[in-house]
């Protein structure tokens, strides 16, 4: 999970480096004072997202098993919605894209449905 908030933060700084990109496309390359309110906006909910990455790792490394299944309900749909973009709208899936998240995501889910991680964090605590 904490790789997974680290693969977060890279995705916002390449998102900040395409913000001028993205903008220019748009209505608001007329308005930079709207465009840098949201891009600040953007930031901060990417900060507030990235902030939630880092407590759920922290619960689930603490043996929080809603923590587990929360973590694991996310991870399933991060990881349909990338298979329905893929095959239905033909989106790429590249290092640049989302490749990189697409597989943390694989590797979490992985690691947390197995017995021994439910085990884990059902046992007795004291």
């Amino acid at each position: 999970m904490l790789l997974r908030a680290a693969a977060a933060v890279v995705w916002w700084i390449a998102f900040i480096r395409e913000w001028p990109d993205t903008i220019a496309d748009t209505d608001l390359a007329q308005d930079p004072d709207t465009a840098r309110i949201l891009l600040s906006i953007l930031l901060g909910l990417g900060a507030v997202w990235t902030l939630f990455l880092v407590l759920l790792a922290r619960w689930v490394w603490r043996g929080s098993n809603t923590a587990r299944v929360l973590v694991m309900v996310w991870t399933t749909l991060s990881i349909t919605v990338s298979a329905i973009d893929y095959f239905v709208n033909g989106e790429e899936i590249t290092v640049r894209t989302t490749l990189l998240t697409l597989a943390l995501d694989i590797l979490v889910l992985l690691a947390l449905s197995s017995r021994d991680a439910r085990a884990w964090a059902r046992r007795l605590r004291h």
